[in-house]
């Protein structure tokens, strides 16, 4: 069952992408039923449920609440974002979603200087209290974006979505 804590993330995490992640964009991947650019069927994005991670469903009849229980029970549960603070379960939940569970974690442990397993742990709970966990979060996934081939083609929209993103963690910080 959705919380609240929860509600509130995933409404920021949406409010972050301007609503981009409700699309049919021909040009993104995510949009089509077979992950590349015309292969599959366009279905498209909406509220953050793609097309490329659920062929099966019927995206454009998705409500916000389904997205919101798909999210919950295929991500949240899984970033332990219930134990993490609101800022970083923000980020974490977003990076989840746009990129992978493992891929969300392991960035935010190496960022906070921890061992990196690529699951939510204890230590990792802890890390993520400190100060400056935010920052350096933020900072490792614009390194990582830096190093994606894709980065010279669609870098400057993913900084201005992590900008976004940034300033939804700071309203609930």
């Amino acid at each position: 069952m959705v919380n609240k804590k929860y509600a509130l993330v995933f409404d920021a995490v949406l409010a972050s992408s301007n609503n981009e992640w409700c699309s049919t964009n021909r040009l993104d991947k995510r949009c089509w039923t077979g992950n590349l650019e015309g292969i599959g069927e366009l279905k498209g994005i909406k509220y953050s449920v793609c097309a490329s991670r659920y062929p099966y469903l019927d995206i454009q009849s998705l409500t916000k609440e389904d997205a919101a229980k798909i999210q919950y029970a295929e991500v949240w549960r899984h970033i332990k974002g219930d134990a993490l603070p609101t800022p970083i379960a923000i980020a974490v939940l977003h990076f989840a979603i746009e990129s992978s569970i493992k891929t969300s974690i392991s960035i935010l442990q190496r960022s906070v200087g921890i061992n990196v397993t690529g699951i939510i742990d204890s230590n990792t709970i802890e890390a993520a209290q400190k100060k400056d966990a935010l920052v350096s979060f933020l900072a490792a996934r614009v390194m990582f974006y830096s190093s994606l081939s894709s980065h010279s083609k669609d870098g400057e929209e993913r900084m201005r979505l992590l900008f976004n993103l940034y300033e939804q963690c700071l309203k609930h910080s």
